[in-house]
C-alpha cells in the first residue's frame, strides 16, 4: 500500500524509482514487469498520470 506507516509516500501524483517499494507496488497495481515499468517513465515521464495512460493504450 504506498502510505503505508513505516514508509514516506511522497508524491502520490508520481513514481520514484529510487524506492524499491513504489517499484514493487506499480509493478503489482499496473501489471507490469520493472523492466517495462522504466522503459515507459523514460518514454513519459514518471508521473502517475502518464504512466497509467501509457498502459491503456
Amino acid at each position: 500500500m504506498l502510505n503505508e506507516s513505516n514508509k514516506q509516500s511522497g508524491d502520490i501524483n508520481t513514481i520514484n524509482l529510487n524506492e524499491q517499494w513504489q517499484i514493487d507496488y506499480w509493478i503489482d497495481v499496473l501489471g507490469c514487469t520493472e523492466s517495462q515499468l522504466r522503459s515507459v517513465i523514460k518514454i513519459v515521464g514518471n508521473k502517475l498520470s502518464e504512466v497509467k495512460k501509457y498502459f491503456v493504450k
